[in-house]
Formats: structure tokens, C-alpha cells, sequence
């Protein structure tokens, strides 16, 4: 599987690679280490747990690696989900997140198949 197939889940191919200087291994080595990261797994914890303060602090890291590595969807996924979070709309910031559970999966499948 090549790196192309992250522009079907909404990564800007062209702005991460000008990031990883357009090093290819450095790019995958980079968006595999998502697959050992906890943040995702710890956001889901923070909802179960109706704890806010750990939902934004997960949720606003998330954001954060989404943007360096120009993986759109879920950057503005995680971006309104913080939003929601801060203005007290845990109903919104829950179904945002039901929408980067399904999007961080996908990702996470192609990932994986990345050669």
C-alpha cells in the first residue's frame, strides 16, 4: 500500500510530505507510530468516565498530531470536539466523537496495511 491511500480519508498528502521534507520513510515512520499511540484510547476512557477536563486534554493533543501530519477530517473533527467540550456541550462532543471513532479506525486500517 503506498501513501496515496491516505488521500481517501481526507490527508493532504502534499502538505505532510513538505513537513517530512518529502521523505517518504520518515513520513510512514512517523504515521505509524499512531499505532502505538494511547491518546485516542485514553479519550475514549475520559468519555466513559463523563470526565471533561481529561476529554479536552486528550482531544486537543489529537488535534494537534491530526495537524502536523495534515490528516484534515479528524483535525476538524478534533477541533470542534474540543470547542464543544469547553462550551459545555458534552452532547455534541459526543457525537463528534462517535464520527472519530469510525474516522481514527479507518485510519488506523490503512496504516496498518502501509508497506
Amino acid at each position: 500500500m503506498s501513501i496515496n491511500e491516505l488521500k481517501t480519508i481526507g490527508v493532504d498528502i502534499n502538505e505532510a510530505m513538505d513537513r517530512f521534507m518529502n521523505n517518504e520513510m520518515l513520513f510512514k515512520k512517523f504515521f505509524k507510530k499512531l499505532l502505538n499511540d494511547d491518546n485516542f484510547s485514553l479519550l475514549q476512557d475520559a468519555y466513559a468516565n463523563n470526565d471533561v477536563e481529561k476529554a479536552i486534554s486528550y482531544a486537543h493533543t489529537l488535534k494537534g498530531v491530526c495537524g502536523n501530519l495534515a490528516i484534515k477530517p479528524l483535525y476538524h473533527l478534533f477541533d470542534e470536539m474540543v470547542k464543544a467540550l469547553r462550551n459545555d456541550n458534552w452532547d455534541e462532543a459526543i457525537k463528534l466523537n462517535d464520527k472519530a471513532i469510525v474516522e481514527y479506525n479507518n485510519l488506523l486500517n490503512i496504516i496498518k496495511a502501509m508497506d
